[in-house]
Order: structure tokens, then C-alpha cells, then sequence
């Protein structure tokens, strides 16, 4: 996903005057800003709490996933400053979203962008920008890897052609 398509896609979600029965798109706004940055499942943002958000540290602890092992993901400004937001006395969870809810905004998001033949635009993309971001930005394949908490680096390695340049960048380690 593009940063102007992530953009769209926040804009039409939080700026559209919604009716009653799209009062949560507002809130799948903040969920999209949050995949896209951290590389959570849908289903690790839906259930993280507040106790798993360590303000101090930056992080945000993921005990149950998929892979079945715990991992800790550095927040960016914009997710910190999200939760803090969402964060009232007596929430929980930054989300009471249900997936059918968040997949429902999607796929009115794909609709509104003229998207819904293209079959890699999901909601599930947003931990694929964040992987894909990571590495073009020149973030080792194993940092990527322990972010995402994939099981094998070969799960990793679909985005290694994503950053050519490592090669070329390599060889000025070897001159003298």
C-alpha cells in the first residue's frame, strides 16, 4: 500500500460524514494507522490491552499470536499518541471493533478507491506495508522478522527483493 493510498484510505475513513449504522469507521481509521505501523495482526490489535502498552519502554507486548511466541514492537509517535487518545479511565482495550466490523469498513473503503478487483488490497496488506516499509528503509531481515514474529526467516525473505540497493551497499564494506 502506497502512503497516499494509507492516506486515502484514514481520510475517507475519519473525514466522511458516516451515518448510524457506520459509527465505527472512525475508530477503524486509528486501527488502519495502527496496522500499518506496528504490523499487528487484525487480530493481535483487536485484543491487545492497555496493560500490554508500555509507555515508558515505547513498546507494545503481543503474549498471544499466532506463531505462539511473545513478542515486543517499538510504537511510533502516531501509534502512542492513538492509544494515548482512545486510552479513557475505564478502557480496557483501545478496540471493542469486531473483525466483521473492520473487514465491513474495508471493504467500503475498496469500494469508494474503485479497488474491489484488485484481490491484494485487504486489511491484511497493512502488515505487508509495514514489513515492506521496514525493509525498503534498510531494516535488516531478521529485525523484520522478529517484528512481524514470523516463524522462519524464509516467511521473511518474500520481502528481501524489496531492497536491491543491500548488495550495492555491501561492497563499500570491502573497500579499502
Amino acid at each position: 500500500m502506497t502512503r497516499e493510498e494509507e492516506a486515502r484510505v484514514v481520510d475517507l475513513l475519519r473525514n466522511t460524514d458516516h451515518h448510524r449504522r457506520r459509527w465505527f469507521y472512525k475508530d477503524v481509521a486509528d486501527l488502519v494507522e495502527i496496522q500499518v505501523d506496528t504490523g499487528m495482526r487484525l487480530g493481535e490489535t483487536l485484543k491487545l490491552k492497555y496493560e500490554e502498552v508500555n509507555y515508558a519502554a515505547n513498546l507494545i507486548h503481543i503474549w498471544i499470536n499466532k506463531g505462539n511466541k511473545p513478542r515486543s514492537i517499538p510504537m511510533t509517535k502516531r501509534v502512542a499518541a492513538i492509544l494515548k487518545r482512545r486510552q479513557t479511565n475505564d478502557a480496557i482495550k483501545p478496540f471493542t471493533l469486531t473483525p466483521y466490523q473492520a473487514d465491513k469498513a474495508w471493504a467500503w473503503c475498496r469500494k469508494e478507491m474503485g479497488l474491489m478487483d484488485d484481490d491484494e488490497f485487504l486489511i491484511h496488506s497493512l502488515r505487508h506495508t509495514c514489513a515492506s516499509r521496514l525493509v525498503n528503509a534498510g531494516i535488516d531481515l531478521y529485525v523484520v522478522k522478529e517484528w512481524l514474529g514470523h516463524s522462519s526467516i524464509q516467511v521473511t525473505e518474500r520481502y528481501a527483493h524489496l531492497s536491491p540497493g543491500k548488495l550495492a551497499e555491501a561492497v563499500n564494506v570491502l573497500e579499502v
